[in-house]
């Protein structure tokens, strides 16, 4: 990356971080679910899964059935060693979702336990991580940890790795028509198929 680019981003990154009470939800939420320790309790878990969840993947009773499907895992262990198949096995769910939205969900329910961890698949980081893999476009649908890859890799490469994933989620929500200019300038665009 140019030094340009670089000066950039570490002024999109100092501004974010000054930016008072931006993270006053998702601080709720952390604490929250950092209050509920473990997935041990079916109705620890249900509590969570209600916090995090999407209401429009809930129809039908579907909140229920995730937690029950979330408690059977026993992902605790899983989690504590940042093992992202964990992300793919809650998307194994038997009720009929778009993968996009079962797949932000899971890594969201993953990082608000361990932001350190798992990064939360969103539309826009996945945009953002097809400008600078060209080519290489994967849909989410099993392919999480390839994303993850991915996403290692743009922190790095924008020196973004003093921030964890439920910060970082945010701050390529709010800048990322300023990364994608980055990584078109680097590289050419090849559509994906």
């Amino acid at each position: 990356m140019s030094s340009n680019s670089q000066s950039s981003v570490e002024e999109l990154v100092i501004y974010f971080k000054s930016i008072e009470g931006y993270f006053t939800g998702e601080k709720k939420m952390f604490d929250f679910i950092k209050s509920m320790i473990g997935n041990q309790s079916i109705d620890t878990v249900i509590s969570k899964v209600a916090a995090i969840g999407n209401p429009s993947l809930w129809q039908n009773g579907g909140q229920t059935t995730m937690a029950a499907h979330i408690h059977s895992l026993n992902i605790d262990d899983r989690l504590m060693k940042g093992d992202h198949s964990v992300v793919t096995d809650i998307c194994k769910f038997e009720m009929i979702h778009n993968p996009c939205e079962l797949y932000h969900f899971a890594s969201k329910y993953c990082c608000f336990h361990f932001p350190n961890l798992f990064p939360i698949y969103c539309s826009s980081s996945h945009r953002l991580v097809n400008a600078f893999n060209s080519g290489q476009c994967k849909d989410i649908k099993d392919h999480y940890e390839w994303y993850v890859e991915k996403m290692k890799s743009i922190k790095e490469e924008f020196s973004l790795t003093p921030l964890n994933y439920l910060e970082l989620n945010k701050f390529l929500w709010l800048y990322e028509e300023q990364l994608s200019e980055i990584a078109s300038a680097k590289m050419p665009s090849i559509p994906c198929l």
